[in-house]
């Protein structure tokens, strides 16, 4: 079995999966195609003003854990690890590939 069957086989396994599953009415399905790129720009602008957030939350950690060692900083800078700056910016990265994504279509 090489691997155009074993594909073809799993697409028609798929097909039967989801031929249960409830879909859009045509109507809607026509509205969706029609009004898909307004649906593009609105997520677009919502990823690129997530970014600008996110990338406030990045550095705002970062300023935390810089903070001069005191009392009442350690109140404020406990919760934040370097672990926290990792993953914010993670985020922040894939955050800002899937906004240039959006933007390039």
């Amino acid at each position: 079995m090489n691997v155009k069957d074993y594909v073809n086989k799993l697409e028609h396994q798929v097909a039967d999966w989801f031929k249960k599953v409830p879909h859009l009415p045509l109507s809607g399905q026509q509205w969706l195609g029609e009004n898909i790129w307004w649906l593009t720009i609105l997520g677009a602008i919502a990823a690129s003003i997530a970014v600008i957030v996110s990338a406030s939350t990045f550095f705002s950690i970062l300023s935390f854990l810089a903070a001069p060692a005191t009392y009442y900083s350690y109140l404020v800078v406990a919760p934040y690890t370097s672990w926290s700056a990792v993953t914010a910016l993670i985020s922040l990265i894939l955050l800002a590939v899937t906004a240039l994504a959006l933007w390039s279509r």
